[in-house]
């Protein structure tokens, strides 16, 4: 098995994860199942927070104060998005965005 799809399928089990006092989620819904408006993820991906809307995941990262997404935090969020049902990330993060591969920086400023 190929590290993103590990990474992907222990994504996937957090489903079963779900507590009274923590929420964990990720991978599709099974039939009769139903994500709540806004879940922590317990594990995975650094302070997320997911809802579903659309028939999509809405996945908001905030990042560390470096602002970089690279690393694990890069290999699952490629794991995510190669969930069957579609997941847009949303990346929040206090200074420039710095996504390894593009040239170009994202500054929100203040913004947040």
């Amino acid at each position: 098995m190929e590290p993103l799809d590990e990474i992907a399928a222990r994504l996937n089990a957090q489903l079963h994860d779900i507590s009274a006092d923590e929420t964990g989620f990720a991978g599709p819904l099974r039939p009769g199942e139903h994500l709540p408006s806004v879940a922590v993820v317990a594990h995975g991906l650094p302070q997320p927070l997911a809802s579903h809307t659309g028939g999509a995941y809405q996945c908001l990262l905030f990042l560390g104060e470096e602002g970089r997404l690279d690393g694990e935090v890069l290999a699952e969020l490629h794991a995510l998005l190669r969930q069957p049902v579609p997941v847009l990330p949303l990346l929040v993060s206090g200074r420039a965005l710095q996504v390894p591969g593009f040239d170009t920086v994202i500054d929100a400023g203040d913004e947040l």
